[in-house]
């Protein structure tokens, strides 16, 4: 069950990807909430927040004394409101490298004994599909810088 809700949560990720190559779907995305990318952005705030409010609960619920419990359960909210307050050029590779450093986290909890041994494969595919969709923009943009710098072959 856990599954099909983790694919179900993915649909704004394949969303937005699927708009950088497809008219319908970016117009109907532009129409209804804004740019694509804005999307991406946006629903990655939700699954940090969703994320980080869950290692919180568990943390909090197991009563722990350990400082780095709490450091873990943390550091995705700071991630990602330094990503928005952030205006550099790496900034589009600040959610993907968040997201992959997120595993780190659910393995510490599942070797803590936090969450159960299932979440790892989990979040492993989970994370997976975020970064196929986040390098479709990523490397398109490369794509385009480079075609640009030698004369738009």
């Amino acid at each position: 069950m856990t599954f099909w809700f983790s694919i179900l949560g993915l649909l704004p990720f394949y969303l937005s990807t699927m708009a950088w190559y497809n008219d319908f779907i970016h117009d109907a995305i532009l129409e209804i909430y804004g740019p694509p990318a804005r999307l991406f952005g946006t629903y990655a705030i939700v699954v940090f927040g969703f994320l980080g409010g869950g290692y919180w609960a568990v943390v909090s619920r197991d009563q722990s004394e350990r400082k780095t419990h709490y450091m873990m359960a943390i550091w995705p909210a700071f991630w990602i409101f330094f990503f928005f307050a952030f205006r550099g050029g790496l900034r589009p590779i600040i959610i993907p490298t968040g997201f992959a450093l997120l595993l780190i986290n659910d393995w510490y909890f599942v070797k803590q004994g936090l969450f159960p041994s299932w979440w790892m494969r989990n979040r492993i595919f989970v994370t997976l599909a975020i970064l196929a969709c986040y390098l479709v923009p990523i490397f398109d943009y490369q794509i385009q810088t480079i075609l640009e710098r030698i004369g738009g072959l």
